[in-house]
């Protein structure tokens, strides 16, 4: 996911992202991403936890991403 500078910081991702989970946690389903470094934040505040990482090489330059799991919260 990714936000245009000029609408950052208006909610859209964290309305985006309690969608997502909620439909998850109503399936009982684990929800699977991959983060760069400028969103982990982001996907922590929603339960998200780093299981490994990845580097990939672009144009000689490597970027490390974040492998992160939510597990299902039960809706009890």
């Amino acid at each position: 996911m990714a936000t245009l500078p000029q609408h950052q910081r208006r909610g859209a991702a964290s309305l985006l992202m309690t969608e997502l989970c909620g439909q998850a946690d109503a399936a009982g389903q684990c929800a699977y991403l991959e983060a760069s470094p400028a969103g982990k934040s982001t996907y922590e505040r929603f339960g998200f936890e780093t299981r490994g990482s990845f580097t990939t090489v672009i144009k000689g330059e490597g970027y490390v991403d974040a492998l992160m799991v939510r597990e299902p919260r039960d809706l009890a």
